[in-house]
């Protein structure tokens, strides 16, 4: 008996795309190549360029060198990290940069330093009122 075929390379780039939920114009868009580049490929109509594989591994979170592993000896392509967990976090960092790049460069870097400073200055929890007294509303009430 022999085994099932391994899908071609376009076919388990396709299938990490999708499983990343990015359609095809968003990748062709973050590696900067057209869509009929991307459908090209998935449909194996033609190979990624050698300058381009590190571009399309970034952007569909795979081990470096993997692509060209998979066209020259027939491997599987490796995805960063196998564990869902991490895969979950990692297509939530695709997510933000999404919802970032419709920002102005001032307010994404407004946003960076809130972030930066939230890391690295904690905010320390609010000390709970002291008396019956200063938990309405916050108010102190004369004797």
């Amino acid at each position: 008996m022999t085994e099932p075929a391994r899908p071609t390379v376009g076919r388990q780039l396709r299938n990490r795309r999708l499983f990343l939920n990015l359609a095809q114009d968003d990748l062709a868009g973050r590696i900067g190549i057209r869509t009929k580049t991307v459908s090209n490929v998935e449909n194996d109509r033609s190979r990624i360029t050698l300058s381009r594989r590190g571009d399309w591994e970034r952007e569909l979170l795979l081990k470096p060198g993997t692509i060209s592993r998979a066209y020259e000896a027939d491997s599987p392509i490796e995805p960063l990290d196998d564990d869902p967990q991490a895969s979950a976090r990692l297509q939530k960092t695709h997510q933000i940069q999404e919802l970032l790049k419709g920002l102005s460069l001032d307010e994404q870097e407004e946003i960076l330093r809130n972030v930066d400073s939230g890391l690295s200055d904690p905010v320390p929890p609010a000390a709970p009122p002291s008396s019956p007294k200063q938990r309405d509303n916050g108010e102190q009430r004369a004797s």
